[in-house]
């Protein structure tokens, strides 16, 4: 049967997005290079390697491993969650990360008007929120795939192998639109006059509300049909 959302659960990839910034801390410590600027002619080149590949990408895989470590401890009952469910739960695991994260910020930069770290703060979470709605849909699309994998003995070896690579494609897809939409936030700030930095953080962030409710919107409704299908109950128990 298809699984609602768990508020136990949801606490548990929240931990998961605390443990995911210890994760970029480690990888700094052990490759010290990959924060550091590219030669390169072109400063655009550098700027978008930094913000859209050692920041953006960075972190949405961190953020996506621990996401999948909690899920992997369920033991494959992730693959029954409801499209909104996941969305959730990758938003939670999101959520921990970007409290973290805000921590380790105003801890590293004291000497800024706490005005300022808290625009980033609130700016930044909403684009951290978007991220994981991103990567939460398409992953309910994976989980699917998984789902037939896992459960249907008459699926042939070739369908299975497409079905296979559909699923990691789909993975790989949730982390570059994640990253991109992520990249170019850090990237927009941090290239814009200091007198609009702050619009400019509120714009992106609003267009990631925008988004993402279009997305959840979608989500909920998919898994209304999936619940009645399945539990053939009204779609107001939902």
């Amino acid at each position: 049967s298809s699984d609602l959302i768990s508020i136990s659960r949801a606490k548990k990839y929240f931990m998961g997005g605390l443990l995911a910034t210890s994760m970029i801390i480690a990888w700094t410590f052990l490759f010290p290079f990959w924060g550091g600027y590219l030669m390169a002619s072109s400063l655009t080149i550098i700027l978008f390697v930094k913000y859209f590949i050692q920041v953006g990408l960075l972190e949405e895989l961190c953020k996506y491993v621990c996401f999948l470590w909690v899920s992997t401890m369920r033991k494959g009952k992730h693959m029954h969650d409801l499209p909104i469910a996941t969305i959730f739960y990758c938003v939670m695991t999101a959520c921990g990360f970007a409290l973290c994260e805000n921590v380790v910020y105003l801890m590293n930069y004291p000497y800024m008007m706490i005005a300022i770290l808290l625009e980033r703060a609130i700016t930044s979470t909403f684009v951290h929120i978007t991220s994981g709605v991103i990567v939460g849909y398409i992953l309910s699309r994976s989980n699917v795939l998984s789902l037939i994998m896992h459960t249907e003995k008459k699926v042939d070896e070739l369908t299975r192998r497409k079905l296979y690579v559909k699923k990691y494609l789909h993975i790989i897809g949730a982390i570059f639109f994640a990253a991109t939409y992520h990249g170019y936030y850090n990237y927009a700030i941090c290239t814009t006059s200091h007198d609009n930095k702050l619009s400019t953080a509120i714009a992106i962030a609003i267009f990631g509300i925008i988004i993402s409710c279009l997305i959840v919107d979608k989500a909920i409704k998919e898994s209304k049909q999936i619940y009645k299908t399945k539990n053939s109950t009204p779609d107001n128990e939902l």
